[in-house]
Formats: structure tokens, sequence, C-alpha cells
């Protein structure tokens, strides 16, 4: 689904080291991650975790959240070999629709535990 594809592109993001970030700016980086944190500390608050799986690719996660499955993917911390052919100018515009959509969604879930935002 949509969240799904959100999270797994923040989780990207948010991993890229120094010289992986090839014209990315940093404040994007920055919010990549801080939104990925705030997500990941609302599974862990509602305990919504189910699943979790380490593959060659990185790491599944799945949780339930409203009844709804989330899945995602995590890449390992360690550098990953980034494709010269990935069109990051592409990614960014991505990368700015799922940060709008991330915000109102953490800022849901956080009011539906009772927790400020």
């Amino acid at each position: 689904g949509d969240l799904d594809d959100a999270i797994s592109m923040l989780a990207l993001f948010q991993a890229l080291t120094g010289d992986q970030r090839r014209e990315i700016p940093a404040k994007v980086i920055g919010e990549a991650t801080r939104l990925y944190q705030e997500f990941q500390l609302y599974v862990i608050r509602a305990q919504a975790l189910r699943k979790v799986f380490a593959s060659i690719k990185g790491y599944y996660f799945q949780a339930e959240i409203h009844g709804v499955t989330i899945t995602w993917l995590a890449p390992h911390q360690f550098a990953q070999d980034m494709p010269v052919e990935v069109d990051f100018r592409v990614m960014l515009t991505f990368v700015e629709f799922y940060s709008a959509m991330l915000k109102f969604v953490n800022f849901k879930l956080y009011a539906d535990l009772g927790l400020s935002y």
C-alpha cells in the first residue's frame, strides 16, 4: 500500500551515508530520519509490531495498525552500492510527497495514543 511504500522510502533515505547522498539535501535526510524514527516509536508504543524478517536486502517489518497490515523494508546499516542509473531527482519527488503524508499519519497515530506530536 501507499503507507508501506512511504515508510520503506524514508527508511532508505535515512540509512544513506555521507558519501551516498548524491546531491540530496541534508535537510531531506534529516526529515526522513525524524519521520521514520517517529513512526518506529509509534509502533513500539502501540505494540503493533507483528513480524520481522532479515534478508539480503535488509529487514522486513510488519505491523498491524488499526487492523491494517503495514509491511516495510529497512536497509542494513552498512554501506550500500548505489546504482549510477538511479535518478535521485525522481526519488526526491517521492520523498517530498511521502514526508508530507507521513507527517499527517504520524500526527493522527500519536493523537490516537494520547501522545503529543
